[in-house]
């Protein structure tokens, strides 16, 4: 008999300080509204978010230790500092050689001078990405599938403080796109991190009958 359970999604997560928190809120909007997550591919900040929720046992403890890091680990992603450090030192010890869900990081090689897809526990130095945002979308939505465990869902952040106007992804190949809008929040405010969360919520409300359809609820 064929396999009707939903599947699980993988999330290509983009960058962004604030839209870190934005990811945060859908992963766990994700989680109550019952669509499971089956892997990760991130790029800047989300490849921090997802190295945490990869490394996390529960949601709980991910939002709990996302939060703990603050502005450092929000900024981190311009630095040459090896990721797999800083995650071993939040989780003081545990072993994390192995991940709940697949995780990749988007690596800028400059030798190679394009993105390297690292296992977690093999990134080394993480360093920005360098590449047009539409264009790393686009080769992190290819890695997501790759793992061939589902589809392909990209959180990259819409409108930005400022009021500029949403860029669209249509052509990034993903098999849906949310886009929390977050105008109004200044990129290193972190005390506007809740209502960041708030609003990566929101655009799982928004698009929740899409989701299910994508992981394959009954309608």
């Amino acid at each position: 008999e064929p396999d009707l359970r939903p599947r699980p999604v993988v999330l290509v997560l983009g960058p962004g300080q604030m839209g870190a928190f934005a990811f945060a809120g859908i992963l766990r909007s994700l989680s109550e509204f019952g669509i499971s997550v089956g892997g990760i591919v991130g790029l800047g900040e989300g490849a921090i978010v997802g190295a945490v929720y990869a490394a996390s046992d529960t949601e709980d403890e991910f939002e709990w230790t996302l939060l703990k890091t603050g502005r450092s680990m929000m900024s981190r992603s311009a630095a040459n500092v090896g990721l797999k450090d800083e995650i071993d030192q939040l989780f003081k010890g545990k072993n994390i050689e192995k991940t709940r869900i697949p995780y990749r990081v988007g690596i800028y090689s400059e030798n190679l001078g394009m993105l390297e897809f690292l296992e977690f526990g093999k990134t080394g130095g993480m360093r920005p990405w360098f590449l047009d945002l539409e264009k790393a979308l686009k080769e992190a939505v290819e890695e997501a599938r790759r793992l061939n465990i589902g589809p392909i869902v990209v959180c990259v952040v819409g409108e930005v403080a400022g009021g500029g106007a949403d860029r669209s992804f249509d052509q990034i190949g993903a098999d849906l796109v949310l886009q929390p809008k977050l105008n109004g929040i200044l990129e290193a405010d972190f005390k506007q991190r809740s209502e960041a969360a708030l609003r990566g919520k929101r655009v799982v409300r928004d698009r929740i009958e899409e989701l299910r359809a994508l992981a394959g609820f009954p309608g």
